[in-house]
Order: structure tokens, then C-alpha cells, then sequence
């Protein structure tokens, strides 16, 4: 597989996620009174997007500058895709399971770009 494939691959699952939370988010709001769980979803729905905009992000930089780094943080910053079952409380551990990964990526992910900013100003 090439390069251009793996973009493509990656590429494609990222807008499916991205294709799936628009339209559960859609679905939700079409309630004039939605579940705890669906709107807990609702309320954090923008660090799933903000993920997802990071992964295409990292894959495209990825694919610019062939960096694996890129390529790895890509795919770890595509949120998994949660299946809503009848049980509102496991649907909440499950959204908040998700969440508490993000920020973690995300936490890193800054981390990171601090030392590659400091390393920078170390060379000029």
C-alpha cells in the first residue's frame, strides 16, 4: 500500500466519524425533549469535531511531509464511533470514557507542540 492509499483510507474513515456525529447530532436535536445521554453527547459534541479536525490536520501533514508522527497522532485523534444501546447510563460511561481519551490526545498533542516551539527557539 502506498502512501497515497493510506491518505485516502484515513481520509475517508475520518469523514465517515465526522459524517456520523453531524448526523446523531442532527437525529438528537429533533427531539423536543432527547435523553440524558443523548444530550451529554450533545454538550461535548464539539471536541469530538475538534478532534477530527486535528486528525485531518495531522494527516494531512502527514502526507505533505511524510512524518510518521503525523500519521500515528492522525489516527489516534479520530474519536471512536459510539453505538447508542437502550441503557442511558452505559451510554454516558461510554460518552465520557471517550471524552476523557480525547483530552488525553489532546493534553499530549499540546504538550508536544510546546516542545517543538521551545526547540525552535533554541535553534535561532
Amino acid at each position: 500500500m502506498n502512501s497515497e492509499e493510506l491518505y485516502k483510507i484515513i481520509d475517508d474513515r475520518i469523514t465517515y466519524i465526522m459524517n456520523y456525529y453531524l448526523d446523531y447530532q442532527d437525529y438528537i436535536e429533533n427531539f423536543e425533549f432527547p435523553r440524558v445521554d443523548y444530550l451529554f453527547l450533545i454538550k461535548n459534541i464539539s471536541i469530538f469535531y475538534k478532534s477530527l479536525n486535528l486528525s485531518k490536520e495531522k494527516i494531512n501533514q502527514w502526507y505533505m511531509d511524510n512524518d510518521v508522527e503525523n500519521l500515528f497522532d492522525s489516527l489516534i485523534c479520530i474519536p471512536k464511533k459510539i453505538i447508542f444501546s437502550k441503557d442511558i447510563y452505559e451510554n454516558t460511561v461510554v460518552i465520557n470514557r471517550e471524552l476523557k481519551r480525547i483530552n488525553k490526545i489532546k493534553k499530549i498533542n499540546l504538550e508536544k507542540n510546546e516542545k517543538y516551539k521551545e526547540t525552535n527557539k533554541q535553534e535561532f
